[in-house]
């Protein structure tokens, strides 16, 4: 709507989608928003609207969507240099992307009830280590024909 691809780098745009896997259970999650925290320096929790998305007893919208596939985690650490990439390793087949830098990036879709004016209730979350993984994440949010079949 705002014509802005051509701000997004060439690097987020052509990030395979073998990079993404999908979180299938609320420890998962926990556990990678707790390696984000400790290793990373982020603030450990999904950023919600006007609150932080935890897993727990009274997050249903966080359960339907991990149960949906609708929360998926990046790893750019897979992503490995042409020189350095392992022989059977899917993500990272392409050489303009590839330094082995190591971003990471968890991506969740919930609905949010309290939403009323907008057309949807859809909220998408991003917890990243760098604005590369962001930018990455936010990339395939908006482009991934898998994640606009899961949200059906």
């Amino acid at each position: 709507a705002l014509d802005l691809n051509h701000k997004v780098s060439q690097r987020a745009k052509i990030t395979p989608t073998s990079c993404w896997r999908v979180v299938s259970s609320e420890p998962e999650l926990l556990s990678l928003l707790s390696d984000l925290k400790a290793n990373f320096g982020t603030c450990g929790y999904l950023p919600g609207l006007y609150e932080y998305i935890v897993p727990g007893t009274n997050r249903l919208d966080l359960k339907k969507s991990i149960e949906h596939g609708l929360v998926l985690a990046f790893d750019g650490s897979s992503v490995v240099s042409a020189s350095t990439k392992q022989e059977g390793s899917d993500c990272g087949n392409d050489e303009s992307y590839n330094d082995g830098n190591g971003d990471r990036a968890i991506l969740a879709f919930t609905i949010d009830k309290r939403i009323s004016s907008l057309k949807s209730r859809w909220v998408c979350s991003i917890v990243a280590t760098s604005h590369s993984a962001f930018e990455t994440a936010l990339w395939y949010a908006c482009h991934s024909s898998e994640v606009g079949r899961r949200m059906v």
